[in-house]
């Protein structure tokens, strides 16, 4: 008996095409590329952040080497003799901070005795029964797993800040390389550019360098007002301590918006060691100090180094903060007003001509 032939369900459709096979090969393949990407930049996220860092603190320091050799000076001489000014900065903080910090150090080791033979005669003074008590609150506190915890705290608090020391000396290594072969770094890479948009990607680039060098020059020379102020206050009006006063608020005050409070509130509590007068005259110092800079002083220096707004220097800053933490506060003003430069440039003319 002779076998019916199935008829097909609907309609075939055409032959897939060698074409067709091809894009979608090369679809999956650039899907699974760029996953790849994703997780290899998830696992040196580190590496990439202290690029970022490095590159920043350089495009930040090329407009004073860039001024060096102007006046004939060769660019790895230049780069390194600002490279000597900063290191000698920060010398001259640590010099500032170092025996203030030892000095307390060593009057609360000297008075430690004291302290071990009060807590003995507050002991000896009590009765039996709270003997007991103390005792038995002291066993139930001082448990091995509690002890494990608190050794285990202190020893990865120690290895933080080990590595954070690592991090930002390497950090800086590589700041002071891009510094000295910027140049360099910047005409390789626009060499990747096709020929006939070079000219106009290297404007574009030097605007934005210019951009991220006028804020750290803003930056730096808003947080040297800042730490002169409280320099001054503190001498005049007898806070401890006033030059390293100054130089907390100084390097707090780099961080846009929320560093000055924090530093105003550090040296607010060293004057309340003293009297709660002083300390109540220092929180309105700051008060007015802080409107000041906030309201005057700030905005007319960032107009005119990145042309930002104070409202879009505050927002780019709560989002900064959000993202990337003290890292994305530093650097969301200048990547702001790049973006801002770039659509300005480029996206409003493209859309402008269609």
């Amino acid at each position: 008996m002779k076998q019916r032939t199935p008829r097909p369900i609907g309609e075939p459709g055409p032959p897939l095409r060698a074409a067709q096979f091809r894009f979608g090969l090369l679809a999956a393949a650039g899907a699974l590329l760029t996953f790849a990407a994703f997780l290899a930049a998830a696992h040196i996220a580190t590496v990439l952040a202290m690029l970022g860092t490095a590159l920043f603190i350089a495009v930040g320091l090329d407009r004073p080497v860039q001024a060096l050799t102007r006046r004939g000076m060769r660019r790895t001489h230049a780069a390194l003799t600002v490279v000597a000014i900063v290191v000698v900065a920060l010398v001259a903080a640590v010099a500032v901070a170092l025996p203030a910090l030892v000095g307390q150090v060593s009057t609360f080791l000297e008075h430690v005795p004291g302290y071990v033979d009060d807590l003995l005669d507050r002991v000896s003074a009590m009765s039996d029964q709270e003997r007991a008590k103390l005792k038995a609150q002291l066993t139930t506190l001082a448990t091995p797993a509690r002890l494990a915890d608190v050794a285990g705290g202190l020893l990865g608090g120690a290895v933080s800040v080990l590595g954070g020391v690592i991090i930002a000396g390497t950090t800086a290594m590589l700041a002071m390389c891009l510094l000295v072969a910027l140049d360099r770094v910047r005409a390789g890479a626009l060499r990747l550019v096709v020929a006939s948009r070079r000219a106009r990607v290297a404007a574009l680039t030097e605007a934005v360098e210019e951009r991220v060098g006028g804020y750290l020059v803003g930056a730096v020379g808003i947080a040297l007002v800042a730490g002169t102020c409280a320099f001054a206050w503190c001498t005049l009006t007898g806070v401890p301590y006033p030059a390293l006063m100054a130089v907390i608020v100084a390097f707090f005050d780099l961080i846009p918006q929320v560093g000055a409070t924090i530093g105003s509130t550090i040296v607010s509590l060293v004057a309340f060691t003293q009297s709660f007068g002083l300390a109540l005259a220092t929180i309105g110092f700051f008060c007015v100090y802080q409107a000041v800079e906030n309201w005057l002083v700030y905005p007319r220096v960032m107009s005119r180094a990145v042309k930002v707004s104070y409202l879009a220097a505050i927002v780019c800053a709560l989002v900064g903060g959000a993202l990337m933490g003290v890292l994305g506060v530093l650097v969301a003003v200048p990547a702001w007003a790049s973006i801002q430069m770039l659509v300005r440039e480029v996206v409003i003319p493209q859309q402008d001509r269609r």
